[in-house]
């Protein structure tokens, strides 16, 4: 598998991938409540872990990344280097499954739907991917937001999920 790319979002912000000192940055990312509701996790079950846990992650993005399982890329400011959020893609045939998640400090600046489209467009070119798939909770509107500005249309609702599709075919990403 080729090496994580580098991919410009524009002048403040990079998709970059995952150092291991970014490891206290995924760590303020998992202790955002309002986060830690739609990735299945609790504050305090995040604070409870150790500091090798982040570490851990940062290492299975690695791994993830050379097997070809999972493209994990850390939304990066540019002028401070420090990790402000995150983006992701699994291959599941010829589709890919995306998330993403971006520090409060940051969300309302229309960062995630640039981070994605960024993402897609290399999964796009590299992966030959010809289709998107992006599962939120049905109270996160912020993020149906997102995937709606991002292209992904509603395609199904399964208890308290929507899933929203996209495809990458003759797509300008």
């Amino acid at each position: 598998m080729k090496a994580p790319p580098t991919i410009l979002l524009d002048g403040e912000f990079v998709l970059e991938p995952w150092k291991p000192e970014d490891a206290a940055s995924h760590r303020a990312l998992a202790e955002d409540a309002a986060a830690a509701r739609f990735f299945g996790w609790t504050v305090e079950e995040a604070r409870a872990q150790p500091d090798s846990r982040y570490l851990d992650v940062v290492r299975q993005f690695h791994e993830g990344w050379i097997a070809g399982t999972r493209f994990s890329l850390a939304i990066r400011q540019r002028a401070t280097g420090e990790a402000v959020g995150a983006v992701e893609a699994r291959p599941v045939g010829d589709s890919v499954e995306v998330s993403y998640l971006v520090a409060a400090a940051f969300r309302g600046r229309g960062l995630a739907p640039r981070a994605v489209d960024g993402l897609l467009g290399w999964v796009t070119r590299e992966l030959g991917a010809t289709k998107a798939v992006l599962v939120c909770d049905l109270s996160n509107i912020a993020s149906q937001r997102v995937a709606k500005k991002c292209g992904f249309t509603p395609a199904s609702r399964a208890g308290n999920e929507v899933r929203f599709t996209r495809s990458l075919a003759n797509s300008a990403c």
